[in-house]
Order: C-alpha cells, then structure tokens, then sequence
C-alpha cells in the first residue's frame, strides 16, 4: 500500500476520534483556569488531537504523488508498538476501577520495560517515580481530579 494512501486514512481517522473526543469534552463544564472543570483539559487535548491529524493529512497529500510504498516494522519494534498499544487500551480500561496511582504505575512500568529491556526493579523505580510525578501534578498542582480507588 502506498505510503499516502496510509497516512491519508491515519489522519481520517483521527479526524473521527479526535472530532467526537473533542464534541463530548466540550459538553462537559470547562471552568476556569484558577479552578479546571473536567472538561478543560480533554477539549485541549482533542484541539491538539485533531491539529495533528490535520498535519498528518496535509503530510499525505505530497505522498501521495511520489507513491513511495510503507514498510511495516517487524521483530522487536512491531511487538513494541503492539506492546504499548495494549498497554494504553488496559489503562484506560482499568484507571476507573483501580484508581489513577496504581493504572498510571503499572502504565508506566510496563512501557519502560517494553521500551528498554532494562531489569525489572529499575522498570518499577523509573515507572513509580513517573506515575506519582505526573498524578501529583494533576491531582494537587492543577485540582484536576482524577479516579481514586481505596483498595484497602
């Protein structure tokens, strides 16, 4: 398959999602900026969302003339890719049952030792150290509430 044929459907497609993303955060209260609703910060991300599949699609069109083919990845990239694909699917599946601490520890774990093949408590250092960095932003910098589950 032609190399702007791909990235011609990849940006269509992001148009969808980021389109119906962006529809759905902008029907929920934004706030303000001293105090985010839960609305503000996914409309920006879908804004974001759907200016890069516009750049994907604008990037396809010149493609599309040369007719350069795709090559797809194998081996350890490809397994990779689906690796932290999977991942990203079994975040937001489960962020709502076991709490945003523990999903975005496990997330984050996982993709390093994905990504690197370093030993697995450097993968769990690294991870947690990450995942509480980045719930501490949003949970007490920016009062952004995210999903909390008392495991025990």
């Amino acid at each position: 398959m032609s190399e702007g044929r791909v990235r011609l459907a990849v940006g269509a497609a992001g148009l969808g999602v980021f389109g119906y993303y962006t529809w759905d955060a902008s029907t929920m209260p934004l706030g303000q900026m001293a105090m985010p609703g839960p609305g503000l910060f996914p409309l920006i991300v879908g804004v974001a969302g759907l200016i890069s599949a516009l750049i994907v699609i604008l990037d396809a069109v010149p493609r599309l003339r040369q007719g350069s083919t795709l090559s797809v990845p194998g081996g350890r990239t490809a397994r990779q890719v689906i690796g932290i694909m999977v991942l990203l699917t079994a975040y937001v599946l489960i962020i709502g049952s076991v709490g945003a601490y523990l999903a975005s520890i496990l997330f984050c774990t996982l993709s390093i030792k994905i990504l690197s093949g370093h030993p697995w408590w450097r993968c769990a250092a690294y991870g947690t150290v990450m995942a509480l960095i980045c719930v501490f932003i949003f949970d007490s910098l920016l009062n952004v509430s995210l999903p909390h589950v008392d495991l025990w």
